[in-house]
C-alpha cells in the first residue's frame, strides 16, 4: 500500500486516466468496425468481441469510480493544534491576555506543498494575528467574529508531522469566561478541511456552522500577574487613587476607635 501511495502521484494519476482513455477508445474502433461488418465473423470472433465488449464495460467502470476512489482515499486528515498549555492570564487591571501558538497537523497520506489557513476568532477576544514578521494581518467582520487567513507555501508539511503556523494570535479581553470557541478551516491542494467547506464559495455567515473548532481556556485561579512597567504607567492614576483611598480608611480607623473608647 505504501508503494502504491507513493507511485499514485498527480502526474501518475493523469497518465494512468489518459491510458483507460485511449484503450477505450481503442475498444470501441473495433466495436464499432464489428457492427460494420469490416470484420470476418465467426464462433471465434464473436467470443473475442464478447470479451472485448466485456472489458470495455469494466474499464469504462473502472474510469468513472477511480477518480472517486482517489479523491477519498487521497482527502487531507488535517487539523490545527494549538499550544496544550496555553491559557488566558488575569493581568492586575483584571483583563485576560495571552498569545497563542497553532500547529498544523498532518495525519493524511500525502505532503501538503501549500495551503490556506482560516481562523475565525470571538470578536470578544479582540485578537490581532501577526505574521512571523511582525506584521499584522487584517481581518474582516462576520457577525460576532473576526475572519483573518493567510497562506503558507515554503513549508512543507510531511504525513504524520506537525508543523508550527509562522503566526501569533494575541487577545486581550475583559470577560472572564473560562473558555472561548475559535472556528477554523483548512484549504489545502487536496481539498478542504473540514470536507463539508467544499459546499461553500466564501467564507460567511452560513459557513460558520460547518468549521472546525478548538477551545481556548482561560486561568480559573485568583493567581493575579504583576503589570510591566509600560501598563504599570498607564495604571499609574488608578492606582493612585486606590492607594489614597486605603490611607484614608486607615486614618480613619483609629480615630473611630478612640471615639469608641471615649464613649466607653
Amino acid at each position: 500500500m505504501l508503494i502504491i501511495t507513493l507511485l499514485m502521484t498527480d502526474k501518475t494519476i493523469g497518465r494512468a486516466a489518459a491510458g483507460i482513455a485511449a484503450l477505450a477508445a481503442l475498444i470501441a474502433i473495433v466495436f464499432v468496425a464489428d457492427l460494420l461488418g469490416l470484420i470476418p465473423t465467426g464462433p471465434f470472433w464473436e467470443n473475442l468481441f464478447a470479451g472485448v465488449l466485456s472489458g470495455l464495460i469494466i474499464m469504462i467502470a473502472v474510469a468513472l469510480l477511480l477518480p472517486h476512489y482517489l479523491k477519498i482515499y487521497f482527502a487531507p486528515r488535517v487539523r490545527l493544534q494549538p499550544d496544550e498549555t496555553f491559557r488566558l492570564t488575569r493581568y492586575f487591571d483584571g483583563r485576560y491576555k495571552g498569545t497563542l501558538l497553532l500547529s498544523i497537523r498532518n495525519d493524511g497520506t500525502r505532503t501538503l506543498k501549500s495551503f490556506y489557513w482560516h481562523l475565525i476568532v470571538p470578536r470578544g477576544l479582540n485578537p490581532v494575528v501577526q505574521d512571523s514578521r511582525g506584521r499584522i494581518i487584517g481581518a474582516r467582520k462576520i457577525g460576532d467574529y473576526d475572519y483573518i487567513r493567510g497562506l503558507v507555501d515554503d513549508r512543507p508539511v510531511f504525513p504524520s508531522s506537525n508543523l508550527e503556523l509562522p503566526i501569533r494570535v494575541a487577545f486581550d479581553t475583559a470577560d472572564a469566561r473560562p473558555d472561548w470557541e475559535i472556528k477554523y478551516s483548512l484549504t489545502t491542494e487536496y481539498g478542504h478541511f473540514p470536507k463539508e467547506m467544499e459546499l461553500h464559495q466564501r467564507m460567511d455567515q452560513s459557513a460558520l456552522a460547518d468549521c472546525a473548532e478548538l477551545k481556548v481556556y482561560a486561568e480559573t485561579n485568583q493567581e493575579i500577574v504583576p503589570l510591566t512597567e509600560e501598563e504599570r504607567a498607564a495604571a499609574q492614576p488608578q492606582i493612585e487613587k486606590i492607594e489614597l483611598k486605603v490611607q484614608n480608611e486607615a486614618v480613619k480607623e483609629p480615630a473611630m476607635q478612640s471615639d469608641t473608647a471615649a464613649l466607653l
